[in-house]
C-alpha cells in the first residue's frame, strides 16, 4: 500500500452554510464604501504576515474584497511580504499590484504605517497575527490605521492565558475592547483552525513565481524536489527548527540533535519490513541554519564519536547510519541547482536519507510541500500549524516541552490517548544523545519513533484516524472555523452595518 497524500479535506471556506454566507454578505455590505486594511505587524518569523495574507486571499476568493490596502510596519515586514506575495516589486515604496485568488482578482496597495497614522479612514481593518503587548497598543494602532473597527484573529492556539495576544475586536468609536474567547463563551476558540483549500500550484503558475527576484532559484529548486520525490521517494518538510532559541524550552532542541533523531528514525523505517518505507527519503529543511550547525550535523553522520553521548548512540550509528565507513545520510545543504537536485534524488538508494536546505519559499509552494509530505512534517509556529493540521498528514510540532499541545476533536476538547501519544513522540524526537537509554538499544528514540510513524500511516489504526479527521471536521462544521466564528459573532452583534 502506498502512502497517500490525497486526504479528503475541506475545500471551501464554509460559504455554503447559510449562516456563514449571511455573515460574509454582511461583511461585503460593510465594506461597500470603504477600503479594508489588512495589517501585517512585525513578527519573529513569517507566521503573522502569512496569516494576514491568507485572510486577504480568502476574502478576495469569496468576492467580499475587490480593493484593499496591505499595511506593513517596517522594511523587514515588507521583505517577508515579498516572499509571500512575489508580485510585489523590489522597490522601497512598491506600486499597487493585483492579487488573484481562486479566479477572483483585487487591486492591492501597500501602505507603510507611520507614527502619524494613515491619511484616510476605513471602516474595517483585520490582522491574522499580532504580538501586541497590551490593549493600549491595539488602541493606538487602531488610531494610526484610522479604522472604525479592528478585528484580530490570532493563529491556531496563539492566544496566551492571562496575558496579551487575545483574538479580539476593538471598536474605535466606543473604545471597546472585546476578547473573542470571552465573547463567544468558548474556551475552544483559541484552538480553532482556519479552513483553506488544499494547496496546489497550477503548471502555469510556476514560471511567474520563479521570475520574481526575491524567490529566484528557490522556486525551481522546490519544484525539482517535488517532481523527483513524487511517487518514488519519501519526503519530510521541516520548518521552524532553527538556531534561533535552539535548546531553550520555548523552541526546538539543537538542530543537530533533532536532525540526528529524525534521520535515524527514517533509517529504522527503511530497514524494516514495511514496503511503504523502503525507499530513499528526503528531509527538506525550509529554514536557515548557521554554517557551524551544518558542520555539526555532518559530524554527527560521519561515523565519529558524539561527545557525551550514551553508549547506545554509538551502537545505533554503526548499525543504521554508517555502513563500513560510508554514511547513509547525505547532507547537501548548499545544493540549489534543479538538475543537481533531480539527479541526487534520482540516485538515492532505498537505504539512504538526503538532507537539503531551501529558504525563502513562497507560501503557495511552501504549503504544497507540506501537502505532499509522505513522512511526518516538522514545524514550530502557530501559523504553520494552522495550515498543516487540516491537511491530515502526521506531524511533529516543536514548542515548549511542557506545552506540547496536540489538538483533539471537538477542538479544545482536552486530551485523548492519540494526542498524548503524539506529544510523547515529539518529546522523544527532542531527546539529546546524552539522554538516550544507557543499555536498551530497542528503546532508543529512533526505534520508538519508527513504530509510531508506522502506526500514524496505517489505515484503520487509531493514530492514523487521529490525524486524518481534522480536515473533514472543518468541512462539516464551518461555524467551528476560526475566522467564520469571529465574523458570525460580529454579524450577530450588529457590528457589520451598512
Amino acid at each position: 500500500m502506498e502512502i497517500s497524500t490525497e486526504q479528503e479535506t475541506g475545500t471551501t471556506y464554509g460559504q455554503n452554510d447559510p449562516d456563514v454566507r449571511e455573515a460574509l454578505d454582511a461583511l461585503g455590505r460593510h465594506l461597500k464604501d470603504t477600503t479594508p486594511r489588512f495589517y501585517a505587524p512585525h513578527g519573529a518569523a513569517f507566521g503573522h504576515q502569512a496569516s494576514t495574507v491568507q485572510f486577504l486571499k480568502r476574502l478576495i476568493a469569496l468576492g467580499v474584497v475587490r480593493k484593499a490596502e496591505l499595511v506593513y510596519t517596517s522594511a523587514d515586514v515588507l521583505g517577508k511580504l515579498r516572499v509571500l506575495l512575489p508580485q510585489i516589486e523590489a522597490e522601497d515604496a512598491p506600486p499597487p499590484f493585483k492579487v488573484t485568488s481562486e479566479g477572483r482578482t483585487a487591486d492591492v496597495a501597500l501602505v507603510r504605517m507611520s507614527a502619524d497614522g494613515l491619511t484616510t479612514p476605513t471602516e474595517f481593518a483585520i490582522s491574522g497575527g499580532w504580538d501586541y503587548r497590551n490593549r493600549e497598543e491595539v488602541q493606538q494602532a487602531t488610531a494610526q490605521l484610522r479604522a472604525g473597527m479592528v478585528l484580530i484573529v490570532q493563529p491556531y492556539g496563539w492566544e496566551k492565558e492571562r496575558s496579551a495576544h487575545e483574538s479580539c475586536v476593538y471598536l474605535a468609536r466606543t473604545k471597546e475592547f472585546i476578547d473573542l474567547s470571552d465573547a463567544l463563551s468558548a474556551q475552544e476558540f483559541r484552538w480553532m483552525l482556519y479552513s483553506r483549500p488544499r494547496p496546489r500550484v497550477p503548471d502555469d503558475a510556476w514560471e511567474p513565481l520563479a521570475e520574481r527576484q526575491v524567490t529566484a532559484g528557490t522556486v525551481e529548486a522546490c519544484r525539482a524536489v517535488l517532481d523527483a520525490v513524487r511517487g518514488k521517494k519519501l519526503l519530510c518538510p521541516a520548518y521552524g527548527v532553527s538556531d534561533v532559541g535552539a535548546g531553550s524550552a520555548l523552541y526546538a532542541p539543537p538542530p543537530a540533535s533533532f536532525v540526528f533523531n529524525l534521520a535515524g528514525t527514517f533509517r529504522v523505517l527503511q530497514g524494516g519490513d514495511d514496503p511503504r518505507f523502503r525507499k530513499g527519503a528526503v528531509i527538506l529543511v525550509l529554514c536557515a541554519l548557521k554554517p557551524a550547525t551544518w558542520t555539526m550535523i555532518k559530524d554527527r553522520f560521519g561515523g565519529g564519536k558524539i561527545a557525551m553521548a550514551a553508549p547506545t548512540v554509538d551502537a545505533f550509528v554503526q548499525r543504521h547510519l554508517d555502513s563500513g565507513g560510508t554514511s547513509k545520510i547525505l547532507v547537501r545543504e548548499s545544493m540549489r541547482d534543479p538538475k543537481q537536485i533531480t539527479d541526487a534524488i534520482g540516485a538515492l538508494k532505498a537505504d539512504e536519507v538526503l538532507i537539503l536546505n531551501l529558504v525563502n519559499v513562497p507560501h503557495e509552494v511552501f504549503d504544497l510541500i507540506y501537502a505532499e509530505a509522505t513522512l511526518p512534517s516538522i514545524f514550530e509556529g502557530a501559523a504553520t500549524a494552522g495550515m498543516a493540521i487540516p491537511l491530515g498528514n502526521p506531524f511533529f510540532r516543536f514548542v515548549d516541552p511542557l506545552y506540547i499541545t496536540y489538538p483533539v476533536l471537538p477542538l479544545g476538547g482536552g486530551e485523548t490517548a492519540e494526542s498524548r501519544r503524539a506529544s510523547e513522540a515529539t518529546k522523544s524526537l527532542r531527546t539529546l544523545p546524552k539522554d538516550w537509554p544507557e543499555k536498551d538499544e530497542e528503546s532508543v528514540p529512533p526505534k520508538v519513533l519508527a513504530e509510531y510513524v508506522r502506526d500514524a500511516y496505517t489505515p484503520g489504526h487509531a493514530q492514523y484516524g487521529y490525524f486524518r479527521d481534522f480536515g473533514p471536521f472543518l468541512r462539516d462544521n464551518p461555524k467551528q472555523e476560526k475566522l467564520n466564528a469571529a465574523l458570525l459573532w460580529l454579524h450577530a452583534k450588529k457590528h457589520l452595518t451598512t
